[in-house]
């Protein structure tokens, strides 16, 4: 009687609290110690003072290179930024109001005159989705439905860093289109472009959902896509994104944390000749999908272990410059811009920061 009355208090004082708040309560952790995580956010804060500084009145980022990152998408990496940070509130709420006011009729969000409406809209997407989290607001939640949808619908992205050596594929596509039009073609130039129009469309139609299960998985080729690589900044990192899994295994095989292993392999088996081009977005890459599958220690395909948050966070504050930026000394890809570097790196070490563990 006594053990059925002592079970009847306990179920009388848990039972009215949902199944998912006592799993959190009593089955998560940190994986990170409170010292390492305090350490963490120190960095980042630090980052985010030094990147309000470069605000504009209108609540834009302006990249500070020639040829940099459009200001419209440079603003919605940073708003996914500063959001990891509570010390500048003002400036996430400025950056989100300038993002709002470029929505289009299509629920897009990008300047028409800038181009490469495709990442702007989807990193902007990263960007207000992040800072929703702390606002509650119907008018906001009502932009991010027309936005996502916008996304969803243009899911191959334009590639900043290539931008000078290869057109968009909707540009090539209506170049093609406009040419087909003409009556002056000869049938072997006209049978060229027709074929090239179904090898387009063949590619546009690849898009995550229809790529199997066992694609996804397969260790024995671990590497991903470059255009998957591209299309990955734009998404939204969860466990039932067949591109995190791609990545996943292609970190198993390829992971290290003095130079880019290139997880494409599009260059050949060794990767790039510099292991510093494209570092940080390397880094930013492995931090999201790592932090997605929620296992903090990344086990090697030739078993080694790593215990990657611990391991990241220390070597991407150890790179910090006293003034609180981060910055690339390869330029290639955008990365000599200390205002993207800066938020790449910011992201990564939130994702660090807020690793997750089963409690024993």
């Amino acid at each position: 009687m006594l053990i059925r009355y002592t079970f009847f208090i306990l179920f009388v004082g848990i039972g009215f609290q949902p199944a998912s708040l006592l799993m959190a309560e009593t089955l998560e952790r940190y994986h990170l110690s409170e010292d390492d995580r305090a350490h963490i956010q120190t960095a980042i804060d630090s980052a985010a003072k030094w990147l309000v500084k470069h605000q504009q009145p209108n609540g834009a980022f302006q990249s500070t290179k020639e040829n940099g990152a459009p200001a419209l998408a440079l603003t919605g990496m940073a708003l996914w930024a500063l959001s990891q940070s509570e010390v500048v509130p003002q400036a996430c709420d400025a950056a989100a109001a300038h993002l709002l006011s470029f929505q289009q009729e299509d629920g897009g969000i990008y300047d028409p005159t800038q181009g490469f409406v495709r990442y702007t809209a989807a990193v902007a997407r990263q960007g207000l989705q992040t800072w929703a989290q702390h606002r509650n607001e119907p008018s906001v939640q009502e932009a991010l439905e027309q936005l996502n949808l916008f996304v969803y619908r243009h899911q191959s992205l334009e590639s900043l860093a290539d931008a000078e050596k290869r057109a968009a594929p909707g540009q090539i596509t209506a170049e093609v289109e406009q040419m087909l039009q003409r009556d002056d073609l000869s049938p072997d130039i006209r049978k060229a472009l027709e074929f090239l129009m179904a090898a387009r469309r063949k590619a546009t139609d690849q898009t995550p959902s229809r790529l199997s299960q066992t694609s996804a998985t397969d260790e024995s080729n671990p590497a991903i896509t470059y255009d998957e690589l591209l299309r990955y900044m734009g998404e939204i990192s969860n466990p039932d994104n067949p591109t995190v899994w791609k990545t996943y295994y292609a970190l198993r095989a390829y992971y290290r944390l003095d130079g880019n292993p290139d997880l494409t392999k599009r260059y050949g088996p060794d990767g790039f000749q510099d292991k510093s081009a494209g570092l940080y977005h390397y880094y930013l890459t492995a931090a999201r999908t790592l932090g997605t599958v929620s296992r903090p220690e990344l086990k090697m395909l030739d078993g080694t272990r790593h215990d990657w948050a611990k391991e990241l966070s220390q070597k991407l504050i150890s790179l910090q410059n006293d003034e609180g930026f981060w910055v690339n000394e390869n330029p290639r890809w955008l990365e000599g811009d200390p205002l993207l570097v800066t938020c790449y790196v910011m992201i990564s070490l939130s994702i660090c920061r807020d690793v997750k563990v089963a409690k024993p």
